[in-house]
């Protein structure tokens, strides 16, 4: 990594955030190939919202690593052509990526 381009390698940096636990909130991708791991074992299940990415042509991932209980995720503005904003995961390791 040369001191010219870090910020741009970390922009493109695929490492995950720290995983996310709490029942409810919000989380966001901050940098390319970002992704967002989820643990539901704080309560019954989690209900998230993803929040609109905080620089134009992101991509990434949100993934449930641990299951307590289904992870309901609702995607700001919607996530298809059909306007659809809610999708639920209910097995560990099943994701969606956002392009």
């Amino acid at each position: 990594m040369s001191a010219h381009n870090t910020p741009f390698e970390f922009y493109q940096s695929p490492l995950s955030q720290v995983p996310f636990t709490a029942a409810t909130g919000s989380i966001a991708f901050d940098r390319m190939g970002c992704v967002i791991p989820v643990n539901t074992t704080v309560g019954s299940g989690s209900a998230l919202t993803l929040l609109a990415p905080t620089k134009a042509g992101i991509i990434g991932t949100v993934v449930l690593v641990v299951d307590a209980g289904d992870l309901v995720l609702t995607v700001t503005n919607g996530y298809n052509a059909d306007g659809d904003t809610s999708i639920t995961f209910g097995t560990p390791t099943n994701f969606v990526t956002f392009i």
